[in-house]
Parts: C-alpha cells; structure tokens; sequence
C-alpha cells in the first residue's frame, strides 16, 4: 500500500484549497527545520528579540536576498514529538490543542508568504497574525467535526474552540510567528544565511512525517529561495 499522507500535508492541502491558493510548493520538506537546523543556521541571527533564558519556540523565518526572499518553518523537536505521539488525525483534546495550533498558525504563515511571494502581492505582520487565527478555527472545526462524524460542530465544541484557541492553551502557546531575519552571507554556501538542502547528514529537520514522508527521515532541510520579481 502507498503511504499515507502527513499530518502536514494534509493540513497544507486543507488550507490552499480553502483560500483556492496556488503556492507552487509540492513538497513542504526543503522549507522545514528542526532543533538543529535552526541552531546551525538561525540562532542569534535574528532581527527579533527573545526573552533572555527564553527557549525558541515554533516560527517562520523570513531572509531576503535582492529580488528573491528565503521562507522557512522552524518546528521545535518537542512540538513534532508531542504531536506524533497525541496525533490530531485521531483525537483532538486538551493535550494537543496548544501545539495542534502552533502548528497549524506557522504553516498557515508559510503557505501565505509563498502564494504572496508567487504574486507579488505584499503582507504585513498584522495581516499574518489575522489570516491565522482564522486558519486555526477553520481546521480545528474540520478536524473535529470530522472526528466526531458530523457535518457542523455542535455548540459545546464550537465553544471548546473559541475558548481554546483565543482564551487558553492555544493563546498560552502562540508566540514569536513570522520572525524576520535581515540579509547575511554568512552561510556555508557563501550565498544565502542557509545553506541548500544536502541529503546523508543527519539532525538538521523534523521526521519525514512532517514533510510528506519522502526523503531521509531526518535528512537536514532548510528553507528555500522564492522569487518574487520576474
């Protein structure tokens, strides 16, 4: 039997379809990165500031290079973790609310970033943080209502939603989204603040589970160029 799709290709799916997006992203790997990943490429590079003693959390990185921008996810080990041991394709609850939200909040920015990229089309960090809360409710109500084999969320969980999305875990969870880092050239490349993505090392992204399930299951992977000119 062929495998089964990712948790996260299934969401990336969900959310172009939803917004009738073409992003030109086939692949959600190369745009990924783990502990690292991120370590290696992005830590105190960054424009944004962090909470001293903070730990990073789950965000998009942003470099610009001329008429071309570098996107990428950086999703923390104990996130993917977390969420392929209380997967949401089976249950959504109290365990997996917070860091089903995250995930989804940070792919939702992704995917924004490129189809505005493919249309040079600019966006702003407010109209970022918006578009995702609105993700978030739409697929915590496709996934539940789904699970619970109805075609409409019933009141108590629409409820359920509202409050934990915007009032709890959720909220409690979100934070530090679509970092922005300026333009360096202190890559190993010589060329980009991230080198391309080289298979046969080990360590640099999540599993394979988070980007489709191709490719060596914890192959590094960085985030890629995209033009935004012609």
């Amino acid at each position: 039997m062929p495998p089964r799709d990712s948790l996260l290709t299934r969401l990336q799916r969900l959310i172009e379809r939803s917004y009738d997006w073409n992003t030109g992203i086939e692949d959600l790997g190369p745009y990924l990165l783990g502990d690292e990943g991120y370590r290696r490429f992005y830590e105190g590079k960054e424009i944004a500031e962090e909470l001293p003693g903070a730990s990073p959390g789950a965000r998009t990185l942003v470099s610009w290079r001329g008429p071309q921008i570098r996107i990428g996810v950086y999703y923390p080990d104990a996130l993917v973790l977390h969420l392929e041991r209380r997967n949401p394709l089976h249950r959504v609850d109290e365990d997996n609310v917070g860091p089903f939200a995250v995930l989804v909040e940070e792919l939702d920015h992704l995917l924004m970033l490129a189809w505005c990229a493919r249309h040079r089309r600019g966006v702003g960090l407010l109209e970022l943080e918006v578009h995702a809360n609105v993700t978030k409710y739409m697929v915590l109500a496709h996934f539940l209502a789904r699970l619970s084999h109805r075609p409409h969320l019933a009141p108590s969980q629409r409820r359920w939603v509202l409050h934990r999305l915007f009032h709890g875990a959720g909220e409690a969870c979100r934070r530090r989204s679509a970092t922005v880092t300026g333009p360096r050239h202190d890559s190993p490349s010589g060329s980009s603040p991230i080198s391309t993505p080289s298979r046969g090392k080990k360590g640099c992204g999540p599993s394979a589970a988070w980007g489709g399930g191709r490719g060596n299951p914890r192959g590094p992977v960085s985030s890629r160029w995209i033009r935004v000119e012609n």
